[in-house]
């Protein structure tokens, strides 16, 4: 674990660590953050059932006395052999206390155990009620000569809850209450628990012999921040099955499929698993079982299936606009449960149906969500959203405009939301993210634009994930593994830098860092000062922020003085401060320019017919030090014209100083606009903006239509 500044932070492992074994690491984890806890999906592990299963009673049954009659006789059959008890007539007063039904049931105690045959049934008394038990099963039956009614058996199950005795007196005797017609729930189990007070009382309980649960190593294992600030990576409590059985309360559907994703929505903690969706219980986000079966509370687990016509094995789900979206590789599902999301209120329908790259999981961002789609050899996205004036869906195709930009294979979507920007990784160009920036003026979209930032080829960025404005990166350098940080917010230099210095892997170099060699007079930095540095083709470059102020000074290589050196200009320089970097170059590839002409509905359309002959162009720019224009005529060389930021007759412009310049620069271009490539291209640390541009050039259009 590394914290926002850089601090590693060491993790413990109490458990878990084969679980984080992985094949292909991208494809098969997933996670969701609640509060401390950091849930961790490995989609390639199978939710395997528990062995352990929920303790045995042994073979048990109880008899009830339930009422005393004169002239009775009370007889219990144990595998075929009777023992019984004949009440007195009534004819006088002495007769009484023998009706009791705690005295019958002291008497049928007393011949059972006093009985020589070979039953081998233990006998207990508790008041009215017989606890009879034996090693192996046995048989039990009883009558008692008023229609079976004064007296009864239980063994195993019983048809109603009433006819339990109250005090059993036998801890944990279990049975099951089948239930008839009478009944608004049936086939449950309760067991007497005597741990409240001395009389007990009946609860239900879980089927004696089945599995409790889930193996808890299988299941999602949490990186967990302790109260002291460290991290533990450590498997969960799980909630096991305490009531019901297989039927009334089976497992959730994840057991025996390998959980697809982890989400958190409305309290609930969720998993889906092929076309299944899972939620926990209510405000209990490690219970996936009933805690009754006698009724269906609001608050219980819910287990619900997609239904479609085509094969749709879910892989992801997001929150969205009061929904849950479910994504699989052709449709798109929304949960819909009204303000309450319970069993009885949820339902899950289909709403629009677009492939969808399962490696891919879709990003929210704001009233919209962005996911990837397969386009043969290049891959699109695609960002659905709701009509709120027709209350339809829809998937607009944002990569319309740009079908062969984005290479096929995307794992990774991250979402800028402070930033209004889109970050894609994909497998085709691991060297390269690619970025989406768009931007909303009421319902109109002003801005869809795409672009390629890339890092040198053997590079390969691993991850990539935002913290309000701030990029992270997971970086696999030549030279190591590397976790770095990208403010995508507006343009504001940092601290202590004239202006926002454009340099990658930025290091500031105070003049302590600095040497001075007076006999080859200049100064340098050492590579481990900059923590970085593979010597060959990378550009490196030093900024001054302090003596001369925005000085650009190109970084040299020395390794003839015995070490290796990083030249940082000739002379003494060790008072001034520096930022070090590696310069990357900024290039903008203008669209093919058309004239436009209105609509008869007010709109425009491109002209395409027409010949245009460019001359001209100009580019608006603001606070701007460096850049030049690259114009490339089909079968021609290349022609550069550069900026530098100074304009004659511009107090700016003194020579040993840096200012940045807002203006206009024209350049010419001397070709058909079909057959032209325009570029503009900074490699300068120096920040360059552009507002617009403006071209001119003669204009031939030899029919009208009409």
């Amino acid at each position: 674990m590394y914290g926002l500044d850089g601090t590693e932070h060491p993790v413990s492992f109490p458990d878990g660590a084969e679980y984080l074994q992985s094949l292909d690491p991208e494809k098969d984890f997933r996670a969701v953050t609640v509060a401390d806890y950091t849930f961790i999906v490995n989609r390639s592990v199978v939710v395997e059932e528990n062995l352990t299963l929920s303790p045995e009673r042994p073979p048990e049954a109880i008899v009830v006395v339930k009422n005393g009659l004169y002239g009775k006789t009370y007889s219990v059959t144990l595998n075929g052999n009777t023992y019984s008890f004949t009440t007195p007539n009534g004819t006088t007063a002495a007769d009484m206390p023998q009706t009791a039904t705690d005295y019958i049931a002291s008497q049928l105690a007393t011949r059972i155990n006093a009985a020589v045959d070979t039953h081998g049934v233990t006998c207990s008394l508790a008041g009215s009620v017989l606890y009879l038990t034996k090693a192996e099963d046995f048989n039990v039956t009883t009558s008692d000569g008023y229609g079976n009614t004064a007296m009864y058996p239980i063994k195993g199950k019983i048809q109603r809850f009433a006819d339990l005795p109250n005090n059993a007196a036998f801890a944990d005797f279990t049975v099951e209450i089948v239930g008839d017609k009478t009944s608004e729930f049936d086939n449950y189990w309760v067991k007497f628990d005597k741990t409240e007070n001395s009389s007990g009382v009946w609860r239900e309980t879980v089927q004696p012999g089945i599995s409790v649960g889930f193996m808890p190593g299988t299941m999602p294992f949490a990186l967990v921040r302790e109260a002291d600030g460290t991290f533990s990576f450590k498997a969960l409590s799980w909630g096991t099955r305490k009531v019901g059985d297989e039927g009334s309360a089976p497992h959730p559907s994840f057991v025996g499929g390998s959980i697809q994703d982890v989400f958190f929505y409305r309290n609930r903690l969720g998993f889906i698993v092929d076309e299944a969706v899972c939620f926990s219980e209510a405000g209990e986000f490690f219970n996936f079982y009933p805690s009754t079966v006698t009724d269906l509370l609001d608050s219980d687990r819910i287990d619900v299936q997609v239904s479609h016509t085509k094969v749709s094995k879910l892989t992801a789900a997001i929150p969205f606009s009061k929904q849950l979206l479910l994504f699989s590789t052709q449709t798109q599902f929304a949960v819909e449960s009204g303000d309450l999301l319970t069993p009885k209120t949820i339902s899950i329908k289909p709403t629009t149906e677009f492939e969808c790259n399962p490696a891919a999981k879709p990003q929210g961002m704001g009233r919209m969500v962005l996911f990837a789609t397969p386009a043969g050899a290049y891959s699109g996205v695609r960002e659905y959203f709701v009509d709120q004036d027709s209350q339809t869906n829809d998937a607009a195709e944002v990569t319309s405009h740009v079908p062969r930009y984005i290479p096929k294979g995307i794992f990774k979507l991250a979402a800028g939301l402070n930033e209004d920007m889109l970050c894609v990784l994909t497998k085709g160009d691991r060297a390269a993210i690619y970025v989406y920036k768009f931007y909303w003026s009421n319902n109109e979209k002003l801005q869809s634009s795409w672009s390629r930032w890339s890092l040198d080829i053997f590079d390969q960025v691993l991850n990539v994930d935002f913290v309000e404005s701030v990029m992270y990166l997971a970086v696999n350098r030549v030279d190591g593994l590397y976790l770095e940080s990208l403010d995508v917010s507006a343009e504001f230099p940092e601290e202590g830098e004239p202006f926002l210095v454009h340099l990658d892997r930025k290091r500031n170099l105070p003049g302590q860092v600095l040497f001075y060699d007076e006999a080859r007079n200049y100064t340098y930095v050492l590579p481990q000062e900059v923590g970085y540095f593979a010597s060959g083709t990378p550009a490196y470059t030093a900024v001054a922020t302090t003596g001369i102020p925005g000085a650009v000074f190109p970084v040299a290589n020395d390794t003839e003085a015995g070490e290796l050196r990083l030249i940082i200009g000739p002379g003494d320089l060790t008072e001034y401060d520096f930022v070090f970097g590696r310069r990357y170059a900024f290039r903008y590839q203008f669209s093919t320019i058309v004239p436009k002409t209105a609509t008869s509905n007010g709109g425009e359309k491109a002209d395409n017919t027409a010949r245009l002959q460019l001359r001209n162009m100009q580019v608006n720019y603001s606070d701007t030090g460096y850049f030049k224009v690259e114009v490339t005529p089909q079968g021609r060389d290349t022609f550069t014209y550069p900026f530098t930021g100074k304009t004659l007759g511009m107090t700016s412009s003194i020579i040993g100083s840096m200012a940045l310049a807002t203006g206009t620069f024209r350049f010419p271009v001397r070709a058909r606009n079909t057959d032209v490539k325009i570029e503009m291209v900074s490699d300068s640390p120096l920040p360059c903006a552009f507002l617009s541009a403006d071209w001119e050039g003669m204009y031939a259009k030899r029919s009208q239509g009409i």
